[in-house]
């Protein structure tokens, strides 16, 4: 379980680290993660200035560690901790592959806002919506990742 926990600590630093890298950023990220247009996206980009868009692409060097840590904590997480050995097989199935399905949105996501925050970007309109949809998908399955291991750990320790 080591390797569980260290994967665990190390992308809770690098989502503090990034947390604080990117608080500076009016409005934050998060509202960018939820724009489904052009015109929303180009707004949050233009609230920021090209300094704030210059320190939102920096981050991604360790958002894409930050994935690969969560995704690979949720998978070793799920398959080695005792407290979910007597889960439902769907359950166990769901805690095991929602966060690193989460992380694969998440890339998505990233190659998508990297791509459409460059200053060169001539984006299809299909791909601001794209970006919002790979978000929302991450969100919901890191959402549904926290839900299910809180359930599970309350029907065990109830």
């Amino acid at each position: 379980m080591r390797i569980v926990w260290l994967l665990g600590l190390i992308a809770a630093a690098l989502f503090a680290g990034i947390a604080l890298y990117l608080q500076p950023l009016k409005p934050n990220v998060i509202s960018l993660q939820f724009t489904f247009s052009e015109s929303a996206f180009l707004a949050v980009l233009h609230g920021w200035q090209a300094e704030g868009v210059a320190r939102f692409r920096a981050h991604f060097v360790a958002d894409y560690a930050l994935l690969v840590c969560y995704g690979a904590f949720g998978y070793t997480f799920a398959r080695r901790a005792r407290v979910f050995s007597s889960c439902p097989s769907g359950r166990k199935r769901l805690l095991t592959w929602a966060l690193p399905l989460a992380a694969l949105a998440d890339a998505i996501e990233n190659v998508l806002h990297l791509y459409l925050s460059s200053a060169a970007s001539q984006a299809a309109a299909a791909l601001f919506p794209a970006a919002g949809v790979a978000a929302t998908f991450k969100w919901l399955l890191l959402g549904m990742f926290a839900a299910v291991a809180v359930l599970s750990l309350g029907k065990r320790t109830g």
